[in-house]
């Protein structure tokens, strides 16, 4: 995660490794902590960089972490552990990463993600497409619309 793009955009909050906060933080958009934070911390997607720490709760879509948390960890996606990264706390993610060389001591809860169905439009389809209506090669994939939360 730490090499991708997020939908949500730019960093939004950094704090910055000489920094500490006491508190609880509550963001939209990326947030990453280099310093140290005692509190609970909620945005849309989190990153603890190298030389971070959380003592508290951590809440987002995706959280990644390569410094050291004691709290617990709930992401609706993911939650990514580094190899420099520690957590001592419960994770509840839809999806959970341990990289080799990583420490998690806790309890893992997987949730499997929620689907969003398709809304089926009936009225005024043909029962049967004709042929100039089949779609190329190249639109003859499977959509599938995903929803996690």
């Amino acid at each position: 995660m730490a090499n991708r793009k997020h939908e949500a955009g730019s960093l939004e909050t950094l704090i910055g490794q000489d920094s500490i906060i006491r508190g609880e933080i509550i963001s939209r958009g990326v947030v990453r902590v280099d310093g140290a934070l005692e509190g609970s911390i909620q945005a849309d997607y989190l990153i603890l960089g190298r030389s971070g720490s959380v003592k508290g709760d951590m809440s987002a879509r995706e959280i990644v972490i390569d410094g050291t948390v004691e709290g617990d960890l709930q992401a609706e996606e993911l939650v990514e552990i580094n190899p420099d990264g520690a957590v001592e706390g419960n994770i509840r993610t839809a999806k959970l990463i341990i990289t080799e060389g990583a420490f998690f001591s806790g309890t893992s809860f997987m949730e499997r993600p929620r689907k969003v169905e398709k809304q089926e439009e009936t009225a005024g389809e043909p029962d049967e497409p004709s042929p100039e209506d089949e779609p190329s090669e190249e639109k003859k994939t499977l959509k599938r619309i995903f929803s996690f939360f």
